[in-house]
């Protein structure tokens, strides 16, 4: 894979900076086979858009996101940015939760202490948790934090190949679900109306990297009593990766609607 080298030079810079990245390998389920995923039309273009819009407002705070519908599945077209304890502002600037909505360690994604549901109790850093899905988490209620099969389905319904080399990563689809501008140099064409930003993530001693380059998102799936997984949308590559990443780093969230 072309980006291997560069990521392997970024994870060893980073390790030795002291924010410990790892591409380790999944040890939770499998991940779908992304052909057996139906796919849907792409609904936008610069001049048209006919994508399936819907609007979640947060009973918590009363903050309303726009959802879409791309395939089987209702997401949030925004990030979410309920102010909770271990979530943060890009930079630590109040404007950037404005524009971006808020990062979160995976604890606060999960919930951890179950302060809205105990889907996610202890679900922190230091141990293995057992979560029962769907993970609520920090979700409105009838939505939840999505699996990394979930994700994957979305990547198969907007024609996502499966990569042969990295069976987790999902070849052409990050450059559909990227917003059509906010990247530095390469933006993407936001065929369904996802809207993917390039927030960038907090790392560890409170520093942040990658704002108009690349943008996080957590799972609901651990990866080891360290790691939780992480989507990753890059500004030079039309793929998406699944990797671990810290469960103390701060990311994005965008939580996908209850299949009742």
């Amino acid at each position: 894979m072309k980006k291997f080298l560069v990521e392997v030079f970024v994870l060893a810079l980073l390790a030795a900076c002291g924010d410990d990245v790892s591409s380790s390998s999944v040890e939770t389920e499998p991940p779908i086979d992304l052909s057996s995923v139906p796919q849907a039309a792409p609904c936008k273009t610069d001049s048209t858009d006919t994508c399936e819009y819907g609007t979640l407002t947060d009973d918590r705070d009363g903050q309303t996101y726009k959802t879409v519908k791309i395939g089987d599945q209702w997401w949030m077209a925004e990030n979410l940015n309920l102010e909770t304890p271990n979530s943060f502002c890009w930079g630590d600037n109040p404007e950037r939760c404005e524009k971006y909505g808020r990062l979160y360690t995976w604890s606060a994604v999960m919930d951890s202490a179950a302060v809205w549901s105990g889907a996610g109790l202890n679900c922190g850093y230091g141990h293995d948790c057992y979560p029962v899905y769907p993970v609520y988490g920090l979700c409105p209620v009838g939505w939840h934090v999505p699996t990394y099969n979930e994700w994957r389905t979305l990547f198969g319904a907007v024609g996502g190949v499966q990569n042969p080399e990295f069976l987790y990563d999902a070849d052409n689809a990050g450059n559909k679900l990227k917003s059509s501008g906010n990247w530095q140099y390469f933006s993407g064409t936001d065929a369904y109306g996802f809207n993917v930003i390039p927030v960038g993530y907090k790392g560890s001693e409170g520093a942040y990297y990658n704002e108009f380059r690349e943008a996080y998102f957590w799972t609901s799936s651990e990866n080891r009593w360290y790691h939780a997984l992480m989507v990753k949308f890059g500004e030079f590559h039309e793929d998406v990766e699944i990797g671990g990443w810290m469960k103390y780093f701060g990311l994005s969230v965008r939580c996908v609607k209850n299949n009742l």
